[in-house]
């Protein structure tokens, strides 16, 4: 499993190529959807998701997974792993661990949250996100959301059949749109309590039902209007022709003693 130094930069000349996105990987990446069948035995990486964290061995500066037999004390969980694909050949095998649950000995839990400061390197970011997409659709479509009877997945698909009444239902997408704010050569970055020091980011949030993209985010929306933020900084951009009420972080700071006056809405960044 290739790993990357702590202080080694990352270079990522385009969206595409970031973590949470398969290209991140290149071509190493083959998902289980295009395979009819899983691998017997069920050895291979295992990405092992504690709540929002990846458990990983540590080496040195660097991070591993993970390979072979499960982890110690995970054994029993075995048959409970999902196929996610395979990683330059090798299955890559998720497992939920229970809230609250020991680590098992030799491993560390680490974030797999940019924003809260991981260390993980992309490619174990990318591999870690897909586990826990993969997880959040296996925990909410066992049942059929039409008839309630138990859900079988369709072969070479992520999707779910309901064995009753044959619906289908596929993983949900949810479209966001991310905001770029600017004034003259400054441009509007928010931030949230539990981010890491130094972590900020633009103004982004989910499409509504029946809405355009353009529509989310227009300026009147109330709950976009930037000083529902807080902690905001500025930066470097721009023009646009926004109605805003500018605050330097050293400015906003004062007023906000130990939680922010306004609860960041669903359009503040996530």
């Amino acid at each position: 499993m290739p790993a990357v130094a702590d202080s080694e930069p990352r270079v990522t000349p385009l969206s595409v190529y970031l973590p949470f996105n398969r290209e991140a990987l290149g071509g190493a990446f083959a998902p289980a959807k295009r395979a009819t069948k899983a691998p017997e035995g069920r050895q291979g990486y295992w990405l092992v998701v504690h709540e929002q964290n990846l458990l990983v061995a540590r080496e040195g500066d660097r991070f591993r997974l993970p390979q072979g037999d499960p982890p110690s004390g995970l054994e029993g969980l075995r048959e409970q792993a999902l196929w996610l694909g395979t990683f330059d050949g090798t299955p890559c095998w998720v497992l939920a661990l229970a809230r609250g649950a020991a680590v098992p000995a030799g491993l560390h839990a680490e974030t797999l949250v940019p924003m809260r400061g991981t260390r993980l390197p992309d490619d174990l970011l990318s591999l870690g996100g897909m586990a826990m997409q993969a997880l959040h659709w296996e925990g909410t479509s066992g049942h059929c959301p039409r008839c309630g009877e138990p859900t079988e997945r369709i072969e070479g698909e992520w999707g779910k059949r309901c064995r009753n009444c044959r619906y289908e239902h596929y993983p949900h997408l949810h479209p966001a749109v991310i905001i770029l704010i600017r004034d003259g050569d400054r441009c509007l970055l928010a931030r949230k309590r539990e981010w890491a020091p130094g972590r900020y980011a633009l103004v982004a949030g989910f499409v509504d039902n029946g809405e355009s993209l353009e529509g989310a985010v227009h300026p009147t929306r109330a709950d976009q209007v930037p000083t529902q933020l807080w902690g905001p900084v500025l930066g470097r951009a721009a023009p646009i022709r926004i109605p805003t009420v500018w605050v330097t972080h050293d400015r906003a700071r004062p007023g906000l003693p130990g939680r922010p006056r306004h609860r960041p809405s669903r359009r503040t960044s996530r």
